[in-house]
C-alpha cells in the first residue's frame, strides 16, 4: 500500500491539534492504554480552556501486534500523522515501520527505544531509558550488603531488558544470583506462589522483580504468610499493588521500593481534581506528550516533518512528568 505525505493538515488553524491514540484498551495492557488515555484527555480539557481545538482519534488495539498494525494502517489512512501510542514496546516496535514509510510523527508515553527495536526520528519516547536503572541498583545492593539475590521477570522484551540490568548490577557488585525464574504475562500469578516457595529454600537477600499489580500483591501476601520478610526491588507498576488497595502494608510485609519518576504533586493535583483519584502509570507522560506535540504544532507551520524536525533540534520541555530533551 501507499501512504500518502499529508503536508497541509494541520496548517489551516494555528491552534488546532489533530491526534490519533492507537492504544490496548483491551487486552492484558488495559490498565496501562486507560491510565494513558486519561492523560490524553485531562491533556485535552487544559488546551480546550487555552483556545484550542483539540481531536482525538482512538482506535483499540488489544494486545496483538497484527491488531496494532492494522490500527495504525487505518489512522494513516485517514490521514492522521500524529500520533500519542501504541502502549507497550513490542506494539511500538510492530508500528515503527508504518510510521517511518510514512511522515507520521508519534509519541509513545509508556516506552523507552530500548525495545522497540531500536530508536527511530518519528518516535518520541516518555520514558526514561531503563538501563540507567544499572547504578542506582548496583550502589543499592553495595549500601545494603546484598550478597544473595533472585530474580524473577517477564518473558518479553520489557523482562529481558531488566534481567540483563539485575544481573548485571549483581555481577559488578558480587551478588551471588540464587534463583532465576521468567513467567508469561498471562501465568505470573501462578509462578508467584511456586516463587515463594522456593525462596523459603534458597533465602536470597532480596527479589529484583518486574511483576504487575496482581502478581506483586499476591507474593507479598504470599511472604507475608511464610514470614519471608526479604527486600522486593522492583519496575513502576509494582508500586499499583499499593496505591490501588490490593495489599496494605504492616510490620510483616517485606519492604517493596521501584524504580520510577516519582509523580509530580502538581499533576497528582490536577489529576484528581478531574477525575477523583490518583493517577496511574504514564498518565502523566501521556499528558506531556499531547502538550509536547501542541507546543510543536504552534511553534511550526504544524506539517509532520517540521514538527518532528523542531522536536529534534535543541528541543526542551519541563512537563508534569519531568524534563524533556530529545
Amino acid at each position: 500500500s501507499v501512504l500518502i505525505h499529508s503536508d497541509s493538515l494541520y496548517a489551516d488553524e494555528q491552534k488546532k491539534l489533530r491526534l490519533a491514540a492507537p492504544l490496548a484498551l483491551s487486552g492484558i495492557a488495559a490498565e496501562h492504554s486507560e491510565s494513558i488515555r486519561r492523560g490524553i484527555e485531562l491533556a485535552k480539557a487544559d488546551l480546550e480552556t487555552q483556545g484550542w481545538q483539540v481531536e482525538i482519534a482512538y482506535q483499540d488495539t488489544t494486545d496483538q501486534a497484527t491488531r496494532v498494525v492494522s490500527a495504525v494502517q487505518l489512522l494513516l489512512a485517514q490521514g492522521h500523522r500524529l500520533f500519542i501510542g501504541p502502549t507497550w514496546s513490542y506494539m511500538v516496535a510492530a508500528a515503527k515501520p508504518l510510521f517511518e514509510r510514512s511522515d507520521a510523527v508519534a509519541c509513545s508515553p509508556a516506552t523507552s527505544s530500548e525495545v522497540t527495536a531500536g530508536p527511530s526520528p518519528q518516535i518520541f519516547h516518555g520514558v526514561t531509558k531503563h538501563g540507567g536503572k544499572l547504578a542506582a541498583l548496583k550502589s543499592w545492593l553495595q549500601s545494603e550488603n546484598i550478597t544473595t539475590a533472585a530474580i524473577m521477570v517477564s518473558e518479553s522484551g520489557w523482562g529481558a531488558l531488566h534481567k540483563g540490568v539485575f544481573e548485571e548490577a549483581c555481577r559488578q557488585n558480587g551478588t551471588s544470583v540464587v534463583l532465576s525464574k521468567s513467567y508469561s504475562l498471562d501465568a505470573e500469578e501462578d509462578l508467584t506462589r511456586t516463587l515463594v516457595g522456593l525462596m523459603g529454600k534458597s533465602r536470597p537477600q532480596v527479589l529484583l522483580a518486574d511483576l504487575n499489580k496482581g502478581g506483586t500483591a499476591i507474593l507479598l501476601r504470599r511472604m507475608t504468610e511464610q514470614n519471608l520478610r526479604i527486600p522486593v526491588v522492583g519496575v513502576e507498576k509494582m508500586r499499583d499493588a499499593y496505591t490501588q488497595g490490593l495489599i496494605t502494608a504492616d510490620s510483616r510485609t517485606p519492604p517493596l521500593s521501584v524504580f520510577e519518576v516519582p509523580l509530580k504533586s502538581s499533576f497528582i493535583e490536577k489529576y484528581k481534581a478531574h477525575y477523583n483519584e490518583a493517577p496511574g502509570n504514564y498518565s502523566d507522560s501521556a499528558y506531556d506528550g499531547v502538550m509536547i506535540l501542541a507546543k510543536a504544532v504552534l511553534a511550526t507551520d504544524g506539517t509532520p516533518m517540521a514538527v518532528r524536525n523542531y522536536l529534534r533540534s535543541n528541543f526542551s520541555y519541563s512537563g508534569l512528568s519531568g524534563d524533556f530533551s530529545f
